[in-house]
């Protein structure tokens, strides 16, 4: 494979793991809208989800939840890449190796 065809898949490749990223991301909010008070019961905290370009702010810590997509005030923020966000949604990547190996960056607050 020449190293132009290589960059057109690699670049195909990243904007398919951004588009299942933003879906699965939605669907996040969704569950929030639908049944935040039985998540605040088991999220107790603000969470800051940073998946590449996206970010998505979830208060399962106050009423009967919240999410937003932007960037604000949280006690845990959650960092990782595209494709590593969708390949621990996908069941492809664990979480504790995603951690140690350094794809996966928790900060809290």
């Amino acid at each position: 494979m020449s190293t132009m065809m290589k960059k057109v898949a690699d670049t195909k490749a990243a904007e398919m793991d951004a588009s299942m990223s933003k879906a699965i991301l939605q669907q996040i909010e969704d569950a929030v809208k639908t049944k935040g008070a039985e998540l605040v019961k088991m999220g107790g905290a603000v969470f800051q989800l940073v998946v590449g370009p996206d970010k998505l702010h979830i208060d399962l810590k106050n009423g009967s939840g919240a999410v937003k997509w932007g960037e604000d005030k949280a006690d845990v923020t959650i960092t990782l890449a595209d494709a590593d966000f969708v390949a621990m949604a996908e069941g492809k990547l664990d979480g504790m190796q995603a951690f140690m190996g350094g794809k996966l960056k928790i900060k809290a607050t």
